[in-house]
């Protein structure tokens, strides 16, 4: 989440620009993404105060209240990121998924050839299977470098916050290549993208998983029987989500653009929260 926003802030410093300094973004962008900020950062600071009440006025070390989120939490908020991005991606398609959509600078786009749903569902299949095999390795890649950092006298975060930039690198990748065939609203969706699916995919997948496998005894329950620890990290990585969403929501939100005040803000927040993040 961070290193996307992070990734966001900085493209937008690339982006054409007319003589006021602002630079135009598309139509979902502002009519739908910035929903899914909001959500997200209101989610996030719902949560983190909820961890932080918790821990401070009911930890319980003996019974563990206070100290570990529940399977039943963990799916409780899995879900309702989940439904939220079933309704986003059911609202793009019906009010955005037209080839003669307006772009960025309100022209219409030409006509593209149509694409059968074979297609989408063999492209789809491929890139599910393509991301379980990339997604093991890297996996076998986290637990060497974690267990070297932490060897090496760093924390867990720092090798979190690297891995997340291996984690990202496919919109990178899509974001530069678009860009230099000067496909602004491709890139910055796929900028945008970088963001929002943490939160309303990456994260209620990975919060289900766990809640599931430490029931079904994949992983190891915590001592209480809970399924994630209420401590330092958990905690921080939660409430810092909230000023992200928060930055990213005022930035594209009030006028549809993003000018050079706003670039310099995300940087300075996003900066500043990785900054913060990698010196727990």
């Amino acid at each position: 989440l961070h290193v996307g926003a992070m990734c966001f802030g900085v493209y937008s410093a690339v982006l054409p620009r007319d003589e006021k300094g602002q630079a135009s973004l598309p139509t979902p962008l502002v009519k739908l993404s910035t929903d899914l900020y909001a959500c997200a950062g209101g989610i996030f600071l719902a949560w983190g105060f909820l961890l932080m009440m918790l821990n401070l006025f009911v930890g319980n070390g003996e019974t563990g209240q206070g100290e570990e989120m529940t399977p039943a939490q963990l799916y409780a908020i899995g879900a309702a990121f989940i439904i939220v991005e079933i309704v986003a991606v059911r609202t793009l398609v019906k009010n955005f998924s037209s080839s003669d959509g307006e772009g960025a600078d309100g022209e219409k786009g030409a006509a593209g050839p149509e694409a059968s749903w074979g297609r989408i569902a063999a492209l789809g299949g491929g890139g599910v299977l393509l991301s379980v095999w990339g997604g093991h390795g890297v996996g076998d890649f986290a637990g060497i470098l974690v267990e070297g950092l932490t060897a090496a006298g760093y924390s867990q975060m720092v090798g979190a916050l690297i891995l997340s930039i291996f984690a990202v690198v496919g919109p990178f990748i899509m974001i530069g290549t678009a860009h230099a065939k000067k496909n602004y609203d491709v890139a910055l969706a796929n900028a945008s993208g970088a963001v929002t699916q943490v939160p309303f995919v990456v994260l209620p997948i990975a919060l289900i998983m766990i809640a599931a496998f430490a029931q079904t005894g994949v992983i190891p329950a915590l001592p209480h029987g809970g399924a994630l620890h209420i401590d330092l990290q958990t905690t921080s990585v939660v409430l810092l989500g909230f000023p992200p969403m928060l930055v990213l929501w005022k930035a594209v939100q009030d006028d549809g653009a993003v000018n050079w005040v706003e670039t310099a803000t995300m940087i300075a927040i996003f900066a500043l929260t990785l900054f913060f993040l990698g010196s727990e």
